[in-house]
């Protein structure tokens, strides 16, 4: 065993020296590149969390939130600027620490005669060639010049092999301890810190070993304080994390949830740190410097041999490579990823050092005299190998630094804060935007620089908890809404962001003052406005008359010649950009996607001409834009500019030729903008309705019934009719279905729909009378006519002559799905589920070629839910698929909520319930769903809000009941209790509505109707503990101590039967008596 060297002064001193002057080098480098603006990307909103505009969620990386977060306090430069300022400490920081390990390593290394002549100065050259080779990389030049943890993360991990060192030179036990503490501190912090457990844990033994204090106890002591690091850490995140409003809004309870959440989170983490092509990132990475440390020992001491020439050769090759970031190597793979190999660059860079060493060794250092080994050629070959390859080396590790200096440049990324800039100033008073969250950082942070005020409500943000709890605060501290509106609105943020959205444009008149739309325009709709392009935004406008065009076609001109400026066109292709390259394309797509609809507007208002040029325009900025060559090429054959005409022709053959860009028309308005096509407002309109945009999708049927006329305009407006029917609105169906009857009285599809909408409503005779007519016009024996009678007989309850008209239907048409489908239900409801099971659904299958078929799912849920409530499971699944293969058949969501009852499966209802909210608001079942199940955990204000609206829709008994005690529990004792008569019309044979009804009386101070409404209510089920509770309760009210105590024993002896809340009122009540 040879102990740790003693290192002399002389070297001491250069070290020291050293450290400095490459601290400075990087410092100066990092401070002339460093990104005075948010950096478009992960940086831009790591900033704005660090400045508290942003939430962050689970605190996945604890210590450098806290790090970063008491930075940003600091009252020096811009927030940018101050927070990459941090970044590049941090960058500083890592490259002095790098430089004083590599240098300890090599040094130590070294111990053969000839080569530790060369000792000293191996040591310094690897540690600096080191040092310039990470610093210089594209990953670590990135994450030093801009807010990044990877920076940071490098920090802490050479920190710990720093203590290590210290450890290793001084002796002193609390180097180690603090060393492992430490490094358990860190691992909540980064995965790479798990990564690298088995190494540091192999260091550690090793510096033990050779200070000759290895032991089992020393290990358990070191292993029991890197556990207390690694639990303080998590323990400390995990609770300050609790007590947020973001951990209040995900429902945290206890500090252990959040820290399971946290390992479950840095589990995922850990399985998707390596992109798919691991090998080649372990091969240039940890593979090639994990070998060269464990040849050092030998390659460093001049053991020379035609393997270590060859081995050495092929890790030249690898770093060079690496160095200037060529294909397949960790930059390459993570930049098509996002990430940076801030570790991968680092170990690279240190093999590069140890490389350099090496070369250097066997160039300058005599071969050793007891090296019998190696003959006199290979002697000789190796020193000439050193020679010359040690040059090549160097000049790469030069080269890299300038030609990563471009790309690693923190001044690429200041043109997003300008067009953030830009829109502040085109929003004028308006302080709220709807956004896809590209540019959201940016917007956030300058905004609160200019002190401007602004709310970002983010899309990509739908579903998060914790954003919902922020609008949720911003709505109430503007109070935007009414009091008696702020419990709907709240239920609806609940819902998702966009369910929001929808009913805010709605409902609110003014709402073209007080918003603006980043990408999606279409929302406009919603608020009965046209959206119009404001340069980056869209805002909405009522009377498209306002628009000049002639007026703002100069002004749009010279805008779109400023932007072209400011934004590169980027040649690249997708796998050769990196995320400012990104950027670019994403903003020249977003600014021609707001020109071409520009286009659009103006043809749309007559101005032909200047939307031509627009279209021209456009396509210079955004040759890309599919959207627009098609308007271009429209215009054309409509006879404007026909001298176009071959070019743009050629240009349609070109995209048409080119499969890589085919796309829907849908798609094409979604990415590029409109194309003034009938049939994209119809499906937009359609897609739009199927996703809950009601009033966008109606909008555009509107739109391509203005560039229809006749017949296709009719089939428009029966589409129209049946999106008012799948939102709910069956009368404004009705309406329009009578309209297309009135310019066309033998329009068979409109009775026939007119019939179904009367067979949903329960009004047969109205059905009836439809469905004649439409069999006078000589549709008799039909496929649809039999269905549609056979529909008729189901609602009736004339199961025989249903699946009379049904086996007819079969028989004719073998192929009709949907026949056997209904034939299916009918014979389930008369008991043969055998047949259907075994015959039928087999049958529908073959026909169908598959399972995934609709009327196949709806089959195989009926027989299921027929076999009983175990296989309520299998129903709801089977419609669940149905639902989705056929989202416009809004029964099947019914279905599904009441298995969900059925099941009593309150977590899946919820889920259910607010997916079928998200499509029409006023869904009676899913209301009364969310309604109840607000009511069983006291949030009252919300539960009556989702009731009412249950209510309102379809006044069915149970929703009424829970209404009434809602209410009751609100203290408007009046309300309660005429929702509770109008109940009791409805159903006077339920008990639990007589026991609600007299629970509000008791409260009015009316006894002696409460008493007769209770024994109604006993008389009809006395085995509900809940009335004998409220019945006690009436007791101890009416003064009637005795009779009170005697009910209260009675049900004392069955409390657990209770639920909470009752139990919680015999409680009151029994501690009541004891006072008494």
């Amino acid at each position: 065993m040879v102990p740790f060297k003693s290192v002399p002064s002389a070297k001491r001193r250069v070290d020291n020296l050293l450290s400095v002057v490459l601290g400075l080098g990087v410092l100066i480098l990092y401070l002339a590149t460093l990104s005075t603006s948010l950096f478009p990307g992960n940086s831009s909103v790591l900033v704005a969390q660090s400045l508290g505009l942003e939430d962050r969620g689970l605190p996945l990386r604890p210590l450098f939130y806290w790090a970063s977060d008491a930075w940003a306090m600091l009252p020096i430069l811009s927030s940018a600027a101050r927070l990459n300022l941090f970044s590049v400490l941090c960058g500083v920081v890592s490259m002095v620490l790098l430089y004083r390990l590599v240098s300890f390593f090599i040094y130590e290394m070294i111990y053969e005669e000839q080569a530790l002549m060369q000792a000293d100065k191996m040591s310094w050259l690897a540690g600096v060639v080191a040092v310039v080779a990470a610093a210089g990389s594209m990953a670590m030049w990135s994450s030093a010049t801009r807010l990044h943890f990877e920076s940071f993360d490098l920090m802490l991990l050479l920190i710990c092999g720093m203590l290590l060192v210290g450890y290793a030179q001084t002796k002193r036990a609390s180097l180690l301890l603090l060393s492992a503490f430490m490094y358990g501190a860190c691992i909540p912090e980064s995965s790479v810190f798990i990564a690298f457990v088995p190494l540091y844990i192999l260091v550690v033994v090793f510096t033990l070993w050779k200070n000759e204090s290895l032991s089992v106890v020393r290990v358990g002591w070191l292993g029991v304080f890197a556990v207390c690091g690694l639990m303080l850490v998590y323990w400390l995140a995990a609770r300050s994390f609790l007590y947020s409003t973001a951990g209040q809004a995900e429902g945290y309870i206890r500090v252990y949830d959040v820290m399971v959440d946290l390992w479950r989170q840095q589990y995922k983490m850990m399985r998707t740190m390596l992109p798919p092509q691991w090998v080649w990132m372990v091969l240039f990475g940890a593979g090639a410097w994990l070998v060269a440390m464990l040849a050092s020992s030998r390659t460093l001491n001049n053991e020379r041999g035609w393997s270590f020439s060859f081995l050495h050769i092929v890790l030249t090759g690898l770093v060079i490579a690496a160095l200037f970031n060529l294909p397949f190597t960790p930059w390459w793979l993570c930049k098509l990823r996002g990430g940076l190999p801030v570790i991968s660059a680092v170990l690279a860079a240190v093999l590069v050092g140890y490389l350099v060493a090496y070369w250097f060794l066997l160039w300058r250092a005599e071969p050793a005299r007891r090296d019998t080994s190696a003959t006199p050629l290979e002697q000789v070959l190796a020193k000439w190998l050193g020679r010359i390859l040690v040059w090549p080396l160097l000049v790469a590790v030069v080269m890299a630094l300038f030609v990563n200096g471009f790309g690693a440049n923190g001044h690429r990324g200041a043109f997003a804060d300008a067009f953030a800039n830009k829109v502040l100033d085109q929003l004028g008073e308006r302080r709220w935007m709807v956004t896809d969250g590209t540019l959201d950082a940016h917007l956030t942070v300058r905004a609160a620089e200019r002190k401007q005020p602004l709310f970002l409500i983010g899309l990509h943000k739908d579903n998060s908890k914790i954003f919902q709890a922020k609008l949720k605060k911003e709505i109430v501290r503007l109070q935007l809404f009414d009091a008696s509106e702020m419990f709907r609105m709240n239920n609806t943020i609940d819902l998702g962001v966009l369910p929001f959205i929808q009913d805010w444009f709605a409902t609110d008149p003014d709402i073209n003052d007080k918003m603006a739309v980043f990408g999606v325009p279409d929302l406009w709709y919603s608020a009965g406005l046209n959206p119009v392009s404001e340069f980056l935004f869209f805002g909405g406008m009522r009377d498209l008359k306002q628009v000049k065009p002639a007026e703002l076609l100069p002004q749009y001109l010279a805008f779109w010649d400023e932007t072209d400026r400011l934004l590169p066109r980027i040649e690249k292709s997708e796998s050769q950009r990196d995320t400012i390259d990104n950027y670019y394309s994403y903003l020249r797509r977003h600014i021609g996607f707001l020109g071409n609809n520009l286009g659009v507007l103006f043809e749309e208002l007559g101005a032909n001409e200047e939307a031509y040029q627009v279209y021209v325009r456009m396509r210079k900025f955004d040759p890309q834009n599919v959207s627009v060559l098609f308007n271009q090429f429209e215009m054309i054959r409509r006879g404007n500019h026909v001298e176009d005409k071959e070019a743009v022709e050629a240009a349609m053959n070109d995209y048409v030729a080119n499969l890589k860009h085919r796309y829907s028309l849908w798609s094409l308005s979604r990415h590029f903008g409109y194309v003034r096509s009938p049939e994209l407002f119809a499906q937009m309109g359609w897609n739009w309705a199927m996703s809950g945009q009601m009033g966008a999708g109606l909008a555009g049927i509107r739109r391509a019934m203005d560039l229809l006329q006749g017949t296709d305009g009719d089939a428009l407006l029966s589409t129209m009719a049946s999106m008012y029917a799948l939102g709910g609105d069956t009368e404004k169906s009705a309406e329009l279905y009578e309209e297309l009857l009135r310019k066309d009285p033998s329009n068979r599809q409109a009775m026939l729909s007119l019939a179904r909408l009367a067979i949903q409503g329960g009004d047969l005779d109205v059905a009836r009378n439809w469905m004649e007519k439409a069999r006078e016009l000589g549709v008799a024996g039909g496929m649809s006519m039999g269905l549609e009678f056979a529909a008729l007989h189901l609602s009736q309850g004339n199961l025989s002559d249903a699946r009379l008209l049904l086996q007819e239907v079969t028989d004719s048409q073998p192929q009709n799905l949907q026949a056997w489908a209904m034939l299916s239900v009918v014979q389930i409801q008369q008991g043969d589920v055998i047949d259907v099971e075994r015959v039928i659904l087999p049958r529908m299958i073959k026909t169908s070629g598959t399972v995934d078929n609709y009327f196949v799912q709806v089959t195989r849920a009926q027989v299921a839910m027929h076999k009983g409530r175990n296989f309520f499971g299998d129903a709801r699944d089977a419609f669940i698929r149905a639902a989705m293969l056929r989202p416009d058949v809004p029964g099947v969501r019914d279905m599904i909520l009441q298995l969900d009852i059925g099941m009593n499966d309150q977590e899946r209802a919820e889920l259910h319930a607010r997916q079928t909210l998200r499509l029409n608001r006023n869904h009676a079942l899913a209301n009364y769903v969310m309604g109840h199940l607000r009511l069983n955990a006291r949030q009252y204000g919300e539960a009556a809000d989702f009731l009412k609206r249950s209510v309102d829709a379809d006044p069915k008994f149970a929703a009424m009941n829970d209404y009434a005690e809602c209410l009751r529990r609100m203290r408007r004792y009046g309300e309660a209790e005429e929702i509770a008569r109008k109940a009791i019309e409805y159903n006077s044979d339920q008990y639990v509505i007589w026991e609600t009804l007299a629970s509000i009386l008791i409260e009015q101070g009316k006894f002696d109707e409460a008493e007769k409404a209770l024994e109604t209510s006993l008389s009809l089920d006395e085995s509900d503990l809940r009335v004998t509770v409220s019945m006690a309760y009436l007791q101890l009210r009416k003064g009637d101590k005795a009779r009170a105590r005697e009910l209260a024993g009675i049900v004392r002896k069955r409390q657990s039967e209770l639920p909470d809340y009752d139990l919680e009122r015999l409680q009151e009540i029994i501690a009541e008596l004891e006072r008494l």
